[in-house]
């Protein structure tokens, strides 16, 4: 219901929107996954202003207001920095170790997740936090290849995925950052066909029947997973889907994809 139309600026190639969890701004994102671009629509002024180049990865701030972002000088050199959602006004936070981090920062904005992703190591990856004032360093997840991650809404949580050492395929784990506990789900899927419930013990994940997740086109099936005992519940959608971008009503009574 209420249903309405957004007077938005027209801008070509999009691929994704980065929306902040409150205001009405957001950031476009351009390009491909591996070499993404980004512009910030400030909707007070209903324009675009471009981010720089230097750019490699960014997430909102809860509050909506800040970015978070790692910029690469020309030798190189990565910084994590708090910004302006256009970057101006920015304050480094810590320097980082390798130059081609993504990150996610959790929805308390205490901390920041963040992994390589252009190692070409396939038996490696680790995924690291660092607390929001650039200080305290932890490694989470250690061994083996760990990529994608996704906060559970309280923050004490996220999902990510691990690469079998066998099969090759990602499957999907879930890791607590008060205890350093990591848990296999059971389940081979990528974080993109997963949301969380509000009160982050049960997950909903698009299943791969047919096909592998993150290599082209699959036929899913949706799972609930009771995230604390790994049980899960499957629901077929009633028709082949390749089920991305999930979310669920207010209520939580139904499941959007």
């Amino acid at each position: 219901s209420n249903k309405r139309e957004l007077s938005i600026a027209l801008k070509p190639s999009i691929t994704r929107i980065i929306w902040p969890r409150a205001g009405n701004s957001f950031i476009a994102e351009f390009g491909t996954p591996s070499n993404p671009s980004w512009s910030y629509y400030d909707s007070a002024k209903a324009a675009y202003i471009d981010i720089p180049s230097q750019v490699y990865s960014l997430d909102w701030m809860p509050n909506g207001d800040k970015i978070i972002f790692v910029w690469v000088d020309a030798n190189g050199k990565a910084t994590l920095n708090i910004s302006n959602p256009d970057t101006t006004e920015y304050q480094q936070l810590t320097d980082l170790y390798e130059p081609d981090n993504v990150i996610s920062i959790s929805p308390d904005g205490a901390n920041i997740l963040f992994h390589r992703t252009q190692t070409t190591d396939i038996t490696k990856n680790t995924i690291n936090m660092v607390s929001i004032d650039g200080k305290v360093f932890t490694s989470i997840a250690k061994d083996g290849y760990n990529t994608g991650m996704l906060w559970s809404p309280d923050s004490k949580k996220f999902l990510f995925t691990k690469r079998d050492s066998g099969t090759q395929r990602f499957g999907l784990w879930v890791a607590d950052i008060s205890t350093g506990e990591i848990r296999n789900l059971g389940v081979f899927t990528s974080t993109a066909k997963v949301v969380w419930s509000k009160d982050g013990a049960t997950v909903y994940a698009g299943v791969p029947t047919t096909g592998v997740a993150g290599q082209g086109l699959t036929q899913d099936s949706i799972q609930k997973i009771t995230v604390s005992s790994g049980q899960t519940q499957e629901f077929s959608p009633g028709l082949p889907v390749d089920i991305q971008d999930m979310f669920l009503s207010s209520d939580e009574s139904i499941l959007f994809f």
